[in-house]
């Protein structure tokens, strides 16, 4: 400490500036070297002794004026102040557990269920089993300390073991600047080591944007793939579109051969923005889209004058042909120019199907593969009519309940113990496997005394090996982005099954 010290008092009092080129570089190897040493304390949890230096140096960056490095030195400031007093066996929680919306807010209690049935899995035995609806989760024991009414909702939901972890759980309100003072709360009153959460994208962005200022981890549970680009210590735990059609697309092309595509697609979010990756995907193969037609998700009729289109059944015929056609007494029959269907429903559109399968026996298509997002991956897929007429259809899901993998039968065992008796019970969805996942590979790390820290636990989620969990064999690449194994699903005799 003699030499930090030392040179930390003659960094910030004994060098005198000259205006020389020669001083700029000094000046910029004093500051690179000054926050080596900082981070040099920091990986040992000198925390304090880097708090020491850091008021010595604070004053004569003021006297310079120089604002940039007053800013730099304040977040550092921030940062080891957290890490000083950080719990590391209480993990922040922010969800949309008030929105209005049925869809919101049942995406955010199927992840609550995960994030409870992560506790059991980690061998807690106290955590309150009326967890799993809206009225038993208001009655479970409030221990938050905030007096916001707003979030008396999400107060409900944190429960605190004795001698074991603690979830602060959070509502977001799908407010970006409220989740910003949440974030806040967790880290400087919570003293959380790491935030889950949340789900929307401009709350995401808004709680990543708060959560690196403070360098503390954050585990998104957004769709939006770019969230882990807001910082270091933001990662996202989701399914990935881009990964689902690549891996797909891998398939068809080296297996079936196929590289000739007709994409249809449902007029969603979801439905346009996988058509679009398909496609920019295909052409980077050197493969062809032959055509491209979108469905409304709600209320289409037909697509028929679509299907005629692809099969080139409103072509114009000579008279010449007509006649041929008429004394041959033949009907016109549909061209094939492509390999594969590619089906964009996306999520909770497996309905749709209903609408395209029957096309396939009526246009002779019974030969050609169907290619299915993992919107496809849904309990009423064998009940889609005319589903008899496709035959051995390929779709893509990182999320597959019927997997027999370990991690999966642990977490179907626990959904049914806990949440079965409760009414309309359906088994674990894919937020409920994201939640899970993520908390349990966050308590599995917080195990090791040398990941109790903001920055080292960030270090051991960008090192983590590949973790067999529920949604696969995850980890997570450098800018913070999951990496799993997708699985690639079929149907045969009337039930999902995995492709090999």
């Amino acid at each position: 400490m003699n030499y930090i010290g030392g040179y930390a008092s003659n960094f910030t009092g004994s060098y005198t500036p000259h205006d020389t080129s020669n001083n700029k570089n000094v000046k910029w190897l004093q500051k690179k070297i000054f926050i080596m040493e900082l981070e040099l304390l920091a990986k040992l949890k000198r925390y304090r002794d880097a708090l020491e230096i850091l008021e010595e140096r604070m004053p004569a960056a003021r006297v310079i004026g120089d604002q940039e490095e007053i800013e730099v030195l304040k977040q550092i400031q921030i940062s080891y102040t957290n890490a000083l007093n950080v719990n590391p066996r209480r993990i922040g929680v922010i969800l949309p557990l008030s929105s209005s919306s049925v869809k919101v807010s049942r995406l955010a209690q199927q992840a609550m269920n995960g994030l409870w049935l992560a506790l059991h899995a980690n061998g807690i035995t106290a955590v309150p089993e009326k967890m799993g609806s809206e009225e038993d989760s208001q009655e479970n024991e409030i221990t938050g300390k905030s007096e916001d009414k707003d979030n008396a909702l999400a107060e409900s939901y944190s429960s605190k073991f004795e001698d074991s972890w603690e979830l602060v759980v959070r509502d977001s309100q799908l407010n970006p600047e409220i989740t910003k003072s949440l974030v806040r709360e967790l880290v400087e009153t919570e003293r959380v080591i790491a935030i889950i959460g949340p789900l929307a994208r401009k709350t995401s962005e808004a709680a990543a944007e708060e959560a690196e200022r403070l360098r503390v981890p954050l585990i998104s549970l957004s769709l939006t793939e770019s969230i882990p680009e807001l910082g270091e210590f933001i990662f996202r735990n989701n399914q990935s579109w881009k990964q689902e059609i690549q891996e797909l697309l891998e398939y068809a092309t080296s297996e079936l051969q196929a590289c000739r595509f007709l994409i249809l697609y449902a007029k969603t979010r979801e439905g346009r923005q996988k058509m679009r990756l398909f496609w920019d995907a295909a052409v980077l193969k050197g493969c062809k889209v032959v055509a491209v037609e979108g469905f409304k998700d709600e209320g289409q009729k037909s697509l028929v004058n679509e299907f005629d289109t692809f099969t080139g059944k409103i072509r114009r015929l000579g008279t010449e042909d007509k006649i041929i056609l008429k004394e041959l007494k033949e009907k016109e029959v549909p061209i094939h120019n492509f390999d594969a269907v590619f089906v964009a429903v996306g999520s909770g559109g497996v309905k749709n199907l209903s609408l395209i399968f029957p096309y396939s026996e009526v246009y002779k298509m019974r030969k050609t593969t169907f290619l299915g997002d993992s919107g496809w991956n849904d309990p009423a897929l064998p009940y889609a009519l005319g589903f008899r007429g496709v035959k051995n259809p390929v779709f893509v899901d990182s999320f597959f309940p019927q997997s027999k993998t370990p991690a999966m039968q642990q977490l179907l065992r626990l959904h049914e113990r806990i949440l079965y008796r409760h009414q309309n019970y359906i088994g674990p969805t894919a937020y409920t496997a994201f939640a899970y996942d993520t908390l349990i590979i966050l308590m599995r790390l917080l195990e090791d005394e040398q990941n109790q820290s903001h920055r080292d636990l960030r270090d051991a989620l960008l090192n983590m090996q590949m973790y067999p969990g529920v949604t696969g064999n995850l980890s997570f690449d450098e800018k913070g982005k999951v990496e799993r194994k997708m699985q690639l699903l079929t149907l045969r005799r009337g039930k999902i099954h995995p492709l090999n």
